[in-house]
């Protein structure tokens, strides 16, 4: 247990808790963590919107007394982890994108094969 003196009260490192736990903080965060979960709920994938979220919820967690690893870790479930495509939008794009490179290359136009190619490169990365 690490003691510190600042000024004219004492404060107790236990870990990821510490003593005088300020539940307004605490609640605060925790209620920007659901707005956080919110955001993703309704498919929100700016990072500009979590980052500052999270900002938020680590300010509120350290005001609170409690240790700031828990809010980042709070946060890594609120961040989007699926692109908002779905997997068969993908396979259609992909598939027209191979037609038209085979309608291209059937017919030889230089411009139309290149810009086919240019697509299915940017698509399978």
């Amino acid at each position: 247990m690490i003691t510190t003196t600042a000024k004219s009260h004492e404060r107790v490192d236990r870990g990821l808790v510490q003593d005088g736990l300020s539940l307004a903080s605490l609640l605060a965060g925790l209620l920007v963590f659901a707005l956080a979960l919110l955001a993703n709920r309704l498919g929100v994938r700016n990072w500009l919107v979590y980052f500052l979220l999270g900002v938020l919820v680590w300010f509120a967690f350290v005001q609170s007394g409690v240790h700031a690893t828990i809010a980042a870790l709070m946060m890594s479930f609120a961040i989007p982890a699926r692109s908002r495509s779905s997997d068969s939008l993908s396979l259609r794009y992909l598939h027209r994108r191979m037609h038209d490179l085979e309608q291209a290359i059937k017919v030889g136009d230089v411009r139309a094969k290149q810009h086919a190619a240019d697509c299915l490169d940017i698509v399978l990365g």
